[in-house]
């Protein structure tokens, strides 16, 4: 009850509409599932935990069954300074990620909060992928400063790292295991994060999957 007196608070601050729900279940990921298929919720927007000890996973066990009990776009968020203060967000996009039902979802809310913040964006993806992304935002009549660079190999993602600022938005596209766009090099993705990205803005977005979006023109 406290947190969510706290997330009201945040909410009206802003001027935005907040419902918030209390409920009983068997536990947090049942109830959070439940809550999903009952209010028909598309997106699902959660903090990244603090480990408690050296044994816990970067993401934590709670989200990562949740990964694994829905399909709904799952968006992983820590952010060290107010959002409104981002200058750009950088994306990193992976190969096959046109392939997913969930595609033009995520590049929609990503421009959505490119338009919020007011600041460009840069995609990170395979040059395959640039034309679709680019569909998108045709489509959609987003008029936004963004640019692509060219990530063809893990490798290109790796160097990433040294160009991600203070006051940047880094989102890593993740795939769920069973999808089109995953590959076993993101197995080295929260160790990789978690080295390298301790100290800068983050979320990793996993696209929603299974659903009835209509394919994206090249």
């Amino acid at each position: 009850r406290n947190s969510l007196d706290v997330a009201e608070q945040a909410a009206a601050s802003v001027d935005m509409k907040l419902t918030a729900i209390e409920r009983y279940d068997l536990n947090v990921v049942t109830g959070l599932v439940n809550t999903i298929e009952e209010r028909d919720i598309t997106e699902v927007i959660i903090g990244l935990h603090r480990k408690t000890t050296v044994v816990d996973s970067f993401f934590g066990s709670k989200i990562e069954q949740l990964l694994k009990a829905t399909n709904k776009m799952i968006v992983i968020t820590r952010c060290f300074i107010p959002v409104s203060t981002v200058t750009r967000i950088v994306v990193y996009v992976p190969e096959k990620a046109q392939f997913e039902t969930g595609f033009r979802q995520w590049v929609m809310s990503i421009a959505n909060l490119t338009v919020q913040i007011g600041c460009r964006v840069i995609f990170c993806c395979h040059p395959d992928t640039r034309s679709y992304i680019r569909a998108v935002l045709k489509c959609e009549r987003y008029d936004i400063r963004h640019e692509y660079r060219d990530v063809e190999e893990w490798d290109d993602f790796l160097l990433l790292a040294n160009r991600i600022l203070d006051d940047d938005l880094f989102i890593v596209v993740n795939s769920r295991r069973a999808s089109v766009s995953f590959n076993t090099s993101m197995d080295e993705l929260p160790g990789f994060l978690q080295k390298y990205f301790s100290r800068n803005n983050l979320v990793v977005l996993y696209p929603g999957q299974f659903g009835d979006e209509a394919p994206v023109p090249s």
